[in-house]
């Protein structure tokens, strides 16, 4: 789950001299098998442009070997150069999304915080 300190790190960071790549993937197994979404990883990566190719190992290599398959999205945020690299899941899918520029893309994020924010219930008897 998210809290207010990873998404502060996200939103803040700005790199002007090295591009930082930025990912969603939809990862839902109810939509995608593991081979299908490393194909479309792929072809989001194949997109992007300007990116350096060290981001591009990074976020190849979590999804081989780092992500350990539950939630249903995931957005990576890699700048190599600046040695930042940010990668949560969600419980709920996002769609297929790859961005290069000086900063994170966090509106999908952003989006996302809005519409499945915490609420709480208390139950008196």
């Amino acid at each position: 789950m998210l809290n207010e300190y990873d998404v502060r790190q996200a939103v803040e960071f700005e790199s002007h001299d090295s591009p930082v790549l930025s990912v969603y993937l939809n990862v839902d197994p109810h939509r995608r098998s593991v081979d299908k979404y490393k194909l479309a990883l792929r072809s989001l990566l194949d997109k992007a442009e300007n990116v350096d190719a060290e981001d591009v190992r990074r976020v190849q290599n979590y999804i081989e070997m780092g992500y350990n398959r539950t939630g249903r999205g995931v957005a990576l945020f890699s700048c190599a150069a600046k040695d930042f690299w940010w990668a949560q899941s969600f419980a709920v899918p996002v769609e297929d999304f790859v961005f290069v520029s000086f900063r994170p893309y966090v509106r999908q994020l952003a989006r996302l915080l809005d519409t499945y924010e915490r609420c709480g219930v208390v139950h008196v008897d």
